[in-house]
């Protein structure tokens, strides 16, 4: 496990962390109603994973967690199906995985790259784009 974020000591603390990694839902991904994975809302972003299990419950596990990397991975190892945008999406797949071994080093992007969205938002909220001038 990576040390860039906290040390989760406390027992309630480390079952969250249980829960939120999702290790003990790993072996049921087979069995799931479906398995998506979509690229991020911008470049550089992790993919985005949902799971349909049963009883209409659909999950959306962090990336970085044990859920998050099987699903993908098993998404990566599946043959490629005919949508054309899929290569870009398997592309996507394995920079997230190299770029998101854990969660704690996606909560340590997540938290510098959320202040970088909030700073660009703020900027531009001060100029729009159809008030700037080019150059």
């Amino acid at each position: 496990m990576d040390s860039v974020g906290p040390r989760y000591g406390a027992e309630g603390e480390r079952e969250t962390r249980r829960q939120v990694e999702g290790v003990d839902r790993v072996p049921y991904l087979p069995s799931a109603g479906f398995l998506a994975v979509t690229v991020g809302s911008e470049t550089g972003d992790p993919v985005v994973v949902f799971i349909g299990w049963h009883d209409d419950v659909v999950e959306t596990p962090f990336p970085g967690t044990a859920l998050w990397r099987a699903a993908v991975e098993g998404f990566l190892r599946a043959p490629l199906g005919v949508d054309p945008a899929e290569p870009l999406v398997r592309a996507a797949a394995i920079e997230s995985l190299d770029r998101f071994p854990s969660l704690d080093r996606w909560l340590s992007w997540y938290d510098h790259e959320r202040q970088r969205r909030a700073d660009r938002s703020a900027k531009d909220v001060q100029s729009p784009f159809w008030l700037r001038r080019p150059g």
